[in-house]
């Protein structure tokens, strides 16, 4: 395993002297963000590489995790560099990807496990975007029950909140933020821009 990048977690033997979560922590955070029911199923343990997958996720996807045994933090199946680490031969991280990708589309119409994936046809309006973190919510249809939550780019949580007509990030940083909207039966997600 790598030593800049510790597999395990701490701070890695690179320039930056930063703290590494472990690879565990942060494959279970994304799939508890993506509601995964089966959790890290070890479908190929060697000499090699291990490869472990969550299924049953929302929105019908699953997250793959590879880990070679014999390459440093480099591409699996990439050409050498002269200053980089040495490559797994034993996987091809490009054909691994590919083939992944090529499992799904990118229609927005699919049905996730809290019901129907809204497009722009759905129930509320959000604005204005951009916007400087204050963001109204139209609620034409006069939906009574829904619960919002804000995500920053990263998937984190940084606002959740029941029945709301305005939606405040003005202490977030200027960025990419995802809001969804999830009433008893639907869900809608938004990307807005926040500025200054």
């Amino acid at each position: 395993m790598f030593v800049n990048v510790p597999y395990l977690g701490g701070i890695g033997s690179g320039p930056s002297n930063h703290y590494n979560p472990p690879q565990d922590s942060v494959l279970n955070a994304w799939a508890n963000m993506n509601l995964c029911t089966v959790s890290n199923d070890t479908i190929i343990d060697n000499m090699q590489y291990t490869f472990i997958k969550w299924t049953s996720c929302d929105y019908g996807s699953e997250i793959h995790h590879y880990a070679t045994q014999d390459g440093g933090h480099s591409w699996p199946g990439g050409v050498q560099t002269p200053t980089g680490d040495s490559t797994s031969i034993y996987i091809n991280a490009t054909d691994l990807m590919w083939s992944f990708f090529q499992q799904y589309s990118l229609d927005c119409g699919i049905t996730s496990s809290v019901g129907s994936y809204l497009n722009k046809n759905h129930n509320f309006n959000l604005f204005p975007n951009p916007s400087t973190g204050i963001i109204n919510v139209e609620n034409p249809e006069l939906i009574e029950d829904f619960i919002i939550t804000v995500y920053d780019h990263f998937g984190k949580t940084i606002l959740k909140s029941k029945n709301i007509d305005v939606i405040n990030i003005t202490n977030q940083l200027p960025g990419f933020y995802y809001i969804t909207i999830q009433t008893e039966d639907q869900i809608m997600t938004e990307k807005i821009i926040k500025v200054e």
